[in-house]
């Protein structure tokens, strides 16, 4: 359909946009008007990953473990249970890196219970 073209084609050229806060506005409006309204979790994800890579690019480890931290939260609702542990053993790495035991204790919790 138009919008998943349009939307594809706004996530092709995120790695051409050099400003992260215009990148940041544009997914929250793509994901809180379209994606939220078609429920499309796959392309929301794409998005995601996109402002993630960037995110990681630009050193912001927090935003980074707040989407792996999403994605875990997004995975256990779907009952992926492997790929939520996945997702939040990343986020405690992360954590771990940035010097952050308490929040590392919470992600490996998490993790623990996504594979029970």
């Amino acid at each position: 359909d138009m919008i998943g073209e349009v939307v594809k084609v706004v996530i092709n050229s995120m790695s051409l946009v050099s400003s992260l806060s215009l990148v940041e506005r544009l997914t929250d409006d793509l994901m809180s008007n379209t994606l939220r309204a078609r429920a499309d979790r796959m392309i929301w994800f794409s998005i995601s990953v996109k402002v993630a890579r960037l995110q990681l690019e630009l050193g912001n480890e927090q935003k980074l473990v707040d989407f792996c931290h999403n994605c875990g939260k997004m995975f256990l609702a779907e009952n992926h249970w492997e790929a939520a542990c996945d997702a939040f053993l990343e986020a405690s790495k992360i954590y771990h890196g940035i010097g952050d035991p308490t929040h590392v204790k919470r992600m490996l919790k998490e993790a623990i219970l996504a594979n029970i």
